[in-house]
């Protein structure tokens, strides 16, 4: 028979024993500041690298983005056109953009409205469109513009597909998709005067900086909100066992992004068996 005195002392030992999981969370705007900083150094890094691949200071670097602007503004909304054109996919698979954004949670007081803010990006400057078939990829964005195949979503629930959007928006924030593709046009310029070492580097660079690029969007669609973080690596897992858990040329291993999305929860306190 159980005394009083024995289950309090019971519950006061099993209190003791999950107080690890907390002494040491932190808030959730101490852990965006550290992540942030860690992914500037980092960033820094990669610039740092591809201005020696590429023998370029800063300057020269914003004046070449600065003039591929427009060109790529124009690439981008031929892209958009294709995809908003009649007959260019599967009908059965189009939807209107604004129901879109509608059911992913665009629209004010919707579910990402809030994590929008806080990437400091205007919902009516990012709009979602159906590319449902055309990359065999769930999800992909350039700079205005967030691609969703629809037939790939299929089957998960609204929060992990705004988990995945806001993936998305954090290679918006941060640049990702414009630095590459800025990046790959200096490189063709050059190519003619490149060695196989120096184009064997630039893939290598290439290959790395993806992945730095994947995992900052990964951590910041986590820190948007915890619930984020658990999706988020809730697709990841399920992906692994779907598709298995290769590391491709671009992203990281599915196992590998599970982990990061986990290590969010555990610094904010909250554990991981929520997440996968």
């Amino acid at each position: 028979m159980v005394t009083f005195k024995r289950l309090f002392l019971l519950l006061f030992i099993s209190s003791l024993s999950f107080s690890h999981l907390y002494l040491d969370a932190k808030s959730l705007d101490v852990v965006r500041q550290e992540y942030a900083e860690q992914y500037r150094l980092e960033g820094a890094e990669f610039i740092g690298d591809f201005f020696e691949l590429t023998n370029i200071d800063e300057s020269q670097w914003d004046e070449h983005k600065k003039a591929l602007r427009n060109v790529y503004l124009r690439e981008e909304k031929q892209l958009v056109d294709y995809f908003q054109q009649p007959g260019s996919l599967d009908q059965d698979l189009v939807k209107n953009t604004k129901d879109l954004m509608k059911e992913y949670g665009f629209e004010k007081g919707g579910m990402l409205h809030d994590a929008l803010k806080y990437l400091g990006l205007g919902g009516d400057r990012m709009q979602i469109i159906n590319a449902s078939g055309a990359y065999h990829s769930p999800a992909f964005c350039t700079e205005n513009y967030v691609y969703l195949d629809a037939e790939m979503l299929n089957g998960l629930s609204s929060e992990q597909i705004a988990s995945i959007v806001m993936h998305e928006l954090g290679h918006v924030k941060f640049g990702h998709t414009y630095n590459k593709y800025c990046m790959g046009k200096l490189l063709e310029q050059r190519m003619g005067n490149m060695s196989d070492q120096d184009i064997n580097q630039a893939n290598q660079f290439f290959s790395h900086y993806s992945k730095f690029c994947e995992r900052q969007a990964d951590a910041y669609s986590s820190l948007a909100d915890p619930k984020y973080a658990r999706a988020l690596g809730s697709v990841f897992q399920g992906w692994a066992q779907s598709y298995g858990d290769q590391e491709s040329d671009t992203h990281p291993k599915h196992s590998e992004r599970v982990d990061a999305a986990q290590g969010v929860l555990k610094q904010l306190g909250l554990g991981t068996t929520a997440c996968c």
